[in-house]
């Protein structure tokens, strides 16, 4: 699952981080990628169930598995 919330973003059930940099991020959720790409992106809290990412996002876009 994937929520917005202005400059927030907040995954959750995600299996695996594979990217983040500063203006890409990429997430292996249960049946697809989710590639978010922006300015400043950077992630605020991870643990094994969520995590929150925040800054300005430009593109979301996934891809099935």
């Amino acid at each position: 699952m994937l929520v917005i919330d202005g400059e927030m973003i907040l995954v959750k059930d995600y299996k695996d981080v594979l990217i983040v940099n500063d203006h890409y991020f990429k997430i292996e959720m249960k049946e697809c990628y989710y590639h978010i790409k922006g300015k400043n992106i950077m992630i605020h809290y991870l643990d094994d169930y969520e995590l929150r990412l925040s800054g300005q996002v430009d593109v979301i876009t996934y891809d099935k598995l």
